[in-house]
Formats: structure tokens, C-alpha cells, sequence
């Protein structure tokens, strides 16, 4: 199991940062360079953190140090709790975003970007952010943003676009069903 530094939402950078949102992602596998990965969920939860992720030195002098500024969720994740592949109706959806190969103090800007069946970008962010300096490349770095109901107005097959600066490129896909009438 290979685990990773997460942040989530818009640019938040302080130094508890590295603990309240650690994330674990299992069976990566090796890759030469920046890689990209999307997972669409419907919500993160917060989970203890296992003990091989603990015995990791960055990820066990960030615990030390949430603690010893009296820091919450401390041993604990924040994980995706399912995989969307469609849903009944438009509602926001979590844009869990994994990059693979990233060196320490890298700043990086990550793009989300969906569009429609009709080919068209119906929502887009850059979700700017950087590498701790002491940060290991064998981990992988987590993003997340919610993508808001709007982005996917009418029914279709849907494509969310991850791509960075760095060379990170990925993409799922998500079906809104049409509305059954009672």
C-alpha cells in the first residue's frame, strides 16, 4: 500500500495541513514522472489512519507536530466513501484528485474541468497548490473540489478532465439518468 499528503478545498496551506487531510490509495504502482488519477464521490469521511501509514517518517513528524499544536483529526483521513458513475439527478459531486511522481516544493496548479454531452465546458477550476519542501515523490499528493449541480444540467455522459501543470492528465466519466416521472 502506497499512502499520500492531501488537501482539499481552496488553498489552504497551514501547517496542520499535511495530518488533517493524509490520504491512503492502494496499489498505485510505479510510474516515471507526474501521473494523474480522478475518483467522483459523493462525500470524504474522515478515517484512523493505519499503523504502516504512521511508521512513514513524513507522515509520522506530521502527526507529531497537529499534536503538539493541539491540532484535530490528527490519526485520522479523509477518504472518499464511494465511487459515482451516475446519478438520478444533477447534485454537486467530490472531484477526489490523486498525482503520482511530485517532488518536494513543487508548486503545481491542478485544473478540474467538466464537459458536456454536447462538447461543451460547463465548469472549470484551478486549484493552485504546493508540495511541502520535505515531501517524498514515492507518495502521492491529494486534491479534492466539489463540482457544483450546475455543471451537469441535463441528462448525458458527462466528462471530468484532471490535468496539471506537470504533465498529469486523466479522465472519468458520469451519467445523469433522466428524471422518471411517479
Amino acid at each position: 500500500m502506497r499512502y499520500g499528503y492531501c488537501l482539499h478545498g481552496p488553498a489552504q496551506v497551514s501547517g496542520l495541513l499535511a495530518i488533517l487531510l493524509l490520504t491512503a490509495c492502494a496499489n498505485i504502482g510505479n510510474s516515471a514522472g507526474p501521473a494523474a488519477q480522478v475518483q467522483l464521490t459523493s462525500a470524504l469521511e474522515y478515517r484512523a489512519i493505519d499503523e504502516e501509514l504512521l511508521r512513514d517518517p513524513f507522515v509520522s513528524m506530521r502527526v507529531q507536530l497537529c499534536e503538539a499544536t493541539g491540532g484535530s483529526h490528527c490519526r485520522t483521513l479523509r477518504m472518499p466513501i464511494d465511487t459515482l458513475s451516475a446519478l438520478d439527478s444533477p447534485g454537486p459531486v467530490i472531484a477526489f484528485i490523486t498525482l503520482h511522481g511530485l517532488s518536494g516544493g513543487l508548486n503545481l496548479h491542478v485544473t478540474c474541468a467538466v464537459t458536456a454531452p454536447n462538447h461543451e465546458v460547463t465548469w472549470s477550476v484551478d486549484l493552485p497548490a504546493r508540495t511541502p519542501d520535505d515531501f517524498s515523490p514515492h507518495l502521492p499528493f491529494y486534491r479534492s473540489t466539489t463540482i457544483p449541480s450546475r455543471a451537469f444540467e441535463r441528462p448525458g455522459v458527462y466528462i471530468v478532465t484532471v490535468s496539471t501543470d506537470h504533465g498529469g492528465l486523466t479522465q472519468t466519466d458520469l451519467t445523469i439518468l433522466p428524471e422518471h416521472e411517479p
